[in-house]
């Protein structure tokens, strides 16, 4: 098989597992949802946001620059390791401590009824506003950086 034959059957496999996934998340309840949210621990929760935003670019591209960095300077594997290690540990220990205030701010705000009404309507109006963006790009308000 080709090189271009094999990223084919690698792109239509990713595709379909992401229609798979969205299926079944489609299919679900919203009190599975809630449910998993209530029940699951923090650490775990942590650990399964850090593996979704584990293919963030930023993230990548500075563990790549931080081991691009160290094997040319220094030639030793096990120092390479450390380095890498301690900054995937950090990582994790910034997105615990990020998930965690997050969830103390949820559960405040989450009791106050006008606070939640208030950003309801602001999601609506940034969603509408960028769905605008998608037809008329760079006409009119945008929240285009």
């Amino acid at each position: 098989m080709t090189t271009r034959g094999k990223k084919i059957l690698i792109g239509t496999i990713l595709v379909v597992i992401l229609i798979l996934i969205y299926f079944f998340a489609s299919r679900a309840s919203t009190e599975t949802f809630e449910n998993l949210g209530l029940h699951m621990p923090l650490p775990l929760f942590t650990i399964l946001i850090s593996f979704v935003d584990g293919w963030n670019p930023c993230t990548l591209w500075m563990l790549t620059f931080i081991l691009g960095v160290l094997v040319s300077i220094a030639h030793n594997r096990a120092r390479v390791f450390i380095v890498g290690f301690s900054f995937v540990a950090v990582v994790f220990v910034f997105y615990y401590l990020f998930m965690a205030a997050w969830l103390n701010i949820y559960l405040l705000l989450g009791y106050i009824r006008i606070i939640r009404v208030i950003i309801a309507i602001l999601a609506i109006v940034m969603g509408l506003i960028n769905c605008k963006d998608f037809f008329f790009y760079k006409q009119g308000v945008s929240l285009i950086i």
